[in-house]
């Protein structure tokens, strides 16, 4: 994280406690043991939350009776909604709560989700009659009501406010186990982020090959009851972690901050830059590098007459300090790369919605692989699914990691909870945007696309249309990411100007500029 180096190990040692609220004692606490342990609620999450989204929609559809359309809605807003109360989670978890004690109540709304879901899905009064072939057929399902629809959304919701509350915290937590201004710690906290991926791999492997397989033949019931017992199970081995973990204590909002600063910058618009930074408010005592990106900025932390007359230089309010203002300039770096990965989610959400009800049209016996053929009516084996699947798994296992680490080692570290908000923020907006498409092609076309019988529709279509959209985007991308720059070029350039002012030379500037009177006594 670039706040380490000259500033990172004070504020490491003055923040970091262990659960009893005393300074850690790194020999006990942190490492891989409490890592591993917190990884476990990671672990439970994606399995609920992949185990309910990956064969959502053929209960929605085959039980409920449901259009495609609107299926493929319902779980895409259910996993959007999921990964923007991210933002609410981390933000909770910087203000106020921590992200022990997020962790620990967002897992438990998580299990109270999954166990209303298992209850809407099992008992009988909860779904419409049943539907034989020749009805279905000719659309004569009769659909889920009102009353039926509500108790599943009150279920998908909870688990979506839990869920999220999970993501933004849990692996800010894990890395607040390893002390960056650790060498080897640092080290180990790089490899974190691998075992964190790897973890949300096997919970999907295991969610998609035993939970689905439980939930089609089984029972919903059973699928969803086998979820909700794995998060009480990794909410209780949280709890029970308790003595090993490293605590950080939340800092206050992040959202004041970064609202603080710009409500200054803007007052103070009309204001003429400081002939050198070093006149900026804190700017010898800032545990981040000034920069130059974002310069209008600048502009709050501009120490007024008034101000130093009135003893204010400390009031938040009145002016900020470099280091605030550095924080919001880090978030607004994010932005862009953030907006451009928006897309990538959109066509990733496509594998839990289109492609899943594709595959209850194909042939899914193992052995029966069958010559695709222009004739509709002839089953096409579907293994023929596997390239695409496998294409844009492998996309969201760079992708996922990437921009994980990526926003939390570039995000501000008194933010790092809601970086990662923003990261899954991306997500979110990803599921929106598909919503958005897919009520877009069908209102276009008359439903002529996306129909509830995909050999009758043009799905393929569809498909172009995202594969265009994310060829623009990726342009777009490539863009940005080469304008981007990283938080750890200007920390050598920085901390050698700290240096410079700690040997006087900010004095000796100063004192060259009253004698060129550019500045007065």
């Amino acid at each position: 994280m670039v706040l380490v180096a000259s500033h990172g190990e004070k504020d490491e040692a003055e923040t970091v406690v262990d659960f009893r609220g005393n300074p850690v004692d790194k020999s006990k606490t942190g490492g891989w043991l409490a890592a591993g342990l917190i990884l476990g609620t990671e672990l439970s999450e994606r399995i609920c939350a992949m185990g309910i989204s990956m064969n959502l929609v053929t209960y929605l559809v085959g039980d409920l009776h449901l259009s495609s359309a609107k299926s493929a809605t319902i779980v895409t807003n259910f996993m959007g909604t999921l990964n923007l109360l991210g933002l609410l989670g981390g933000f909770l978890a910087d203000a106020k709560l921590g992200r022990y004690l997020a962790v620990a109540i967002f897992a438990s709304v998580t299990a109270l989700g999954v166990g209303l879901l298992t209850s809407a899905t099992s008992i009988p009064s909860m779904r419409p009659p049943q539907c034989d072939d020749y009805r279905r057929k000719h659309h004569q399902c009769i659909e889920a009501n009102g009353k039926q629809l509500a108790m599943l959304y009150a279920a998908l919701y909870t688990i979506a406010l839990g869920g999220g509350g999970i993501k933004s915290n849990v692996s800010g937590f894990g890395s607040d186990q390893f002390d960056t201004s650790d060498p080897k710690e640092e080290k180990a906290m790089i490899f974190f982020f691998n075992r964190f991926y790897f973890a949300i791999s096997i919970g999907s492997l295991f969610a998609v090959i035993v939970l689905v397989y439980v939930q089609d033949n089984v029972g919903r019931g059973w699928g969803y009851g086998i979820s909700a017992g794995t998060m009480v199970v990794a909410a209780a081995i949280l709890l029970i972690g308790t003595p090993w973990y490293r605590f950080k204590k939340p800092r206050g909002s992040p959202l004041t901050v970064i609202w603080r600063v710009l409500l200054l910058a803007w007052k103070k618009r009309s204001h003429p830059y400081p002939d050198h930074p070093s006149l900026l408010n804190e700017y010898q005592n800032a545990k981040v590098p000034h920069t130059e990106k974002f310069k209008c900025l600048d502009k709050a932390a501009i120490i007024e007459d008034n101000a130093v007359a009135n003893e204010n230089k400390n009031n938040s309010w009145i002016v900020s300090p470099v280091t605030e203002v550095e924080e919001v300039k880090m978030v607004l770096k994010l932005l862009p790369i953030w907006a451009t990965c928006i897309l990538f989610w959109t066509v990733y959400s496509q594998m839990t919605t289109f492609t899943v009800e594709q595959a209850t049209f194909m042939n899914r016996k193992i052995g029966s692989f069958t010559v695709p053929s222009v004739q509709k009516h002839i089953q096409i084996s579907a293994f023929w699914l596997v390239p695409q699947y496998f294409l844009v798994g492998a996309g969201e296992a760079f992708v996922y990691v990437g921009q994980l680490e990526f926003f939390i080692r570039e995000g501000p570290e008194r933010m790092k909870s809601m970086s990662t908000g923003l990261f899954l923020s991306a997500i979110s907006m990803g599921m929106f945007v598909s919503s958005m498409l897919v009520s877009i092609v069908d209102k276009i076309t008359n439903k002529h696309w996306l129909r509830s019988n995909l050999n009758k529709g043009k799905l393929n279509n569809f498909y172009w249309l995202l594969a265009v959209l994310g060829l623009l985007n990726f342009m777009v991308f490539l863009f940005f990411a080469m304008k981007h720059q990283y938080n750890v070029q200007h920390r050598v350039k920085g901390d050698k100007e700290l240096e410079n002012f700690n040997d006087g030379k900010v004095e000796d500037l100063e004192n060259n500029w009253i004698a060129e009177g550019k500045m007065e006594l």
